[in-house]
């Protein structure tokens, strides 16, 4: 009943594919290779098979017995009669790769875990934002708009790309002199948050050694 190239292929797959097509839904529930589910290369293989629209209008418009079908169409029929099936075989795959991907982020985590403990607890980082926020509502005051209470972190990365009339000169380097003028000490700031170096490219690359 299937197309005859599809139905081929299938066909050399079904020959060393150890399950039959009644067992086929009750295969789907166990996660684990283990535990008697399928392996991975079957369920990729699976995939590929998944029936289209057309093929579950024509499988159950089918009205004869079963069994009295090729295997490969029984194995189609039984995929047609199995609810979200393709969703379930990505569920799976899913499932399984979840742990390998989890252990192989683990590390960058737990490092990520370790900066945002250490900015939180960096003084100087929050003196800083207090010095922006400072020349923040200055630029709304004298742009008539309400002052600020705050500053979101996401603001942060703008700061290089807000320019004066001269446009070699951002409100970063605005933010970088005044500090320098009024609280030198800060500008080494960045020295607290080693965690941050270990990261090419890191957030906190900012013009703190200009004179």
């Amino acid at each position: 009943m299937l197309n005859q190239k599809i139905a081929h292929n299938f066909n050399i797959f079904l020959k060393s594919f150890p399950v039959q097509p009644r067992e086929l839904k009750d295969k789907l529930f166990i996660i684990s290779e283990e535990d008697g589910g399928l392996s991975d290369e079957h369920i990729t293989s699976l995939r590929r098979y998944v029936p289209t629209v057309d093929d579950v209008e024509m499988y159950k418009s089918h009205k004869g017995p079963v069994s009295e079908l090729h295997i490969v169409d029984q194995y189609m029929m039984e995929m047609c009669n199995i609810p979200f099936l393709s969703t379930q075989l990505d569920l799976l795959l899913t499932l399984r790769e979840l742990p390998v991907g989890m252990s192989d982020l683990q590390p960058l985590i737990n490092q990520k875990i370790r900066m945002c403990t250490q900015l939180k607890s960096c003084r100087s980082f929050v003196s800083v934002l207090e010095h922006l926020l400072a020349i923040g509502n200055y630029l709304n005051e004298n742009a008539g708009k309400e002052k600020a209470k705050g500053i979101r972190l996401s603001s942060l990365t703008k700061l290089s790309q807000l320019r004066g009339r001269d446009r070699g000169f951002t409100l970063l380097h605005a933010v970088v002199e005044q500090i320098i003028l009024h609280e030198p000490s800060l500008a080494a700031f960045t020295q607290e948050l080693a965690e941050f170096e270990t990261i090419p490219g890191g957030v906190f690359h900012l013009p703190f050694n200009q004179n």
